[in-house]
């Protein structure tokens, strides 16, 4: 049977409790033919995208914002609130895009289309499980990843696997190529950026011993050149929401070559950073614990990981998480000793909110919107920091937009991107792992490691470091920058002030303002600026009724 034959059928002997024996990625309208009721629904985890919008009392709905659009011919505009937080670089509305009036299906969420009107509901939600103990936590990750693995490849006829040769992207591909050559099916294909020799971003060390343990067949795409932003037309016309994936420009380049090489579905290791977790919050957990030589071992790794200090963030971390006297003599003095031992921050230059249009920052009151999370207050939640954070992460917008992002690259090249680390059996089960079992020794994501002994080269399962590719991103927003001139940001006086934004511009330029939070903003006022152009082009094809 295929999947939508599954689904009815289980709504069918289910009724509306269905959706609690699903797994995996799945956005579907279910209409009764006998009353006319609509019944539409988004997967757990906003894997499959659905949008909808109401014109003339009509529901229309569906996985491609462009079809929905034309289908309804609701008027083409802008939400000036959905640009606020994109400009912001925040993901907080679950529900806008980029159009008005066109929505998004959260995901976990039903939608009945009752009397002429849209009922949003959630049927599933977010919930701490019960941890288990950390000597079963490892065997238990890899039974339960090749389980899901081999879930999301069951019916694919030509899979492959993205290879990039970190931890996640190399536990999956092994997983993959582990099931094929068990199951006597040809080597699985893999694809891997890869960059001249001596560049900091070459990862081809690791992508060859992973292919080469695993019995792949490799397929490498070198990269030459940044991308360029004047160049995003194509991008844009994809997206036609706005997206704050920054390495988008280059990684949608993966879904084109894999479908002229014949695949159809590809492993993704996507989300293992958030679904296994790193673990950092430990850290709080052992100050406010008491446990200061454990904190110092832990501390230590994490100092070797990143190339940062040590002693600073060690005394910060004993004075704001030990349970010492809030207006204490002993706090006092150890906040001033940290504050000394830690380097001096740069004044940073105007934030994104600061560059907004007067009239669109007082529409959204941005203290309120995008108010900064204040992190663990009380004991309790300080001895439990790290499964906060882990399911709060989890748990937040920004992982489905992603989903939402990628899906439409993909599917644009027939492609289906597959993401194992999103099987609810794998996210529950690390939900439930302590947190002395993501981080150890100083070692992050420790559970994954240890899962993975015998499978993954040790030089990958071992690896503490990911490639870096600030040096490609500010190229790419630089060439962009001074290419452009004074007309960087052209058009978008309604939502940002042109004077700070020329201000903006010249300090990134002249290197005053380099840090990655000015170069992002740049980013993403050029994706802006450009989708506004869009914007204007599909507004005229809606008039001539050739949107689609």
């Amino acid at each position: 049977a295929s999947p939508l034959d599954l689904i009815v059928r289980l709504r069918a002997a289910q009724g509306p409790g269905f959706h609690d024996h699903l797994s995996g990625g799945f956005a579907v309208v279910l209409i009764n033919r006998q009353t006319g009721a609509v019944e539409c629904y988004r997967d757990h985890f906003g894997i499959i995208p659905l949008y909808y919008c109401v014109q003339d009392g009509v529901l229309s709905c569906g996985s491609d914002m462009r079809l929905v659009l034309h289908l309804s011919n609701l008027p083409i505009a802008d939400d000036p609130v959905r640009i606020a937080d994109f400009v912001a670089g925040e993901d907080v509305d679950r529900e806008r895009t980029a159009i008005a009036g066109l929505h998004r299906l959260p995901a976990a969420h039903r939608l009945l289309w009752q009397d002429g009107q849209p009922h949003l509901s959630a049927y599933w939600t977010w919930a701490q499980p019960p941890l288990i103990a950390a000597e079963t936590a490892a065997d238990a990750l890899r039974e339960r990843l090749f389980a899901a693995t081999g879930g999301f490849l069951n019916g694919q006829d030509a899979p492959g696997a993205m290879l990039s040769g970190g931890l996640d992207s190399s536990t999956l591909a092994g997983i993959a190529a582990d099931i094929a050559r068990k199951q006597d099916q040809p080597p699985l294909p893999t694809l891997s950026f890869v960059y001249p020799e001596g560049d900091p971003q070459n990862e081809t060390a690791f992508i060859d011993a992973a292919n080469d343990a695993f019995h792949t067949a490799p397929h490498k795409i070198p990269v030459t050149a940044p991308p360029r932003l004047s160049e995003m037309s194509d991008l844009i016309e994809e997206q036609m929401d706005l997206f704050l994936g920054f390495g988008l420009p280059k990684s949608r380049q993966i879904y084109r070559i894999a479908a002229a090489h014949g695949l159809t579905a590809l492993i993704d290791g996507h989300g293992g950073d958030e679904v296994i977790s790193h673990g950092y919050d430990r850290l709080i957990e052992l100050a406010a614990q008491r446990r200061w030589l454990r904190l110092l071992v832990e501390m230590r790794g994490t100092a070797r990981i990143y190339g940062s200090a040590l002693w600073g963030p060690y005394v910060l971390y004993v004075a704001r998480h030990g349970g010492l006297a809030e207006r204490g003599i002993l706090r006092r003095v150890l906040m001033r000793i940290a504050r000394q031992l830690l380097p001096g921050k740069k004044a940073a230059g105007s934030t994104a909110v600061d560059l907004m249009a007067p009239a669109l920052r007082d529409a959204i009151d941005p203290d309120t919107r995008y108010g900064a999370d204040p992190g663990p207050t009380t004991r309790a939640d300080r001895l439990n920091a790290e499964q906060i954070a882990h399911l709060k992460i989890l748990s937040g917008p920004r992982m489905e937009s992603a989903f939402e992002t990628l899906h439409r690259s993909a599917v644009r090249q027939g492609v289906l991107p597959l993401y194992p680390f999103f099987d609810r059996g794998v996210v529950a089960l690390c939900l439930s792992v302590p947190s002395e079992a993501k981080m150890r020794d100083g070692q992050t994501r420790w559970v994954l490691r240890a899962a993975m002994r015998g499978l993954l080269p040790e030089p990958i399962r071992t690896r503490a470091t990911k490639a870096a590719f600030d040096d490609e991103f500010r190229a790419t927003v630089l060439e962009y920058l001074e290419t452009e001139g004074d007309a960087a940001f052209d058009g978008l006086a309604q939502y940002v002030d042109p004077a700070k934004a020329a201000d903006l511009r010249a300090r990134v330029v002249s290197r005053d303002d380099s840090d990655v939070a000015a170069l992002r903003l740049c980013w993403r006022l050029a994706i802006l600026r450009q989708w506004r152009v869009a914007l204007a082009q599909w507004q005229a094809l809606q008039e001539r009724g050739e949107l689609v």
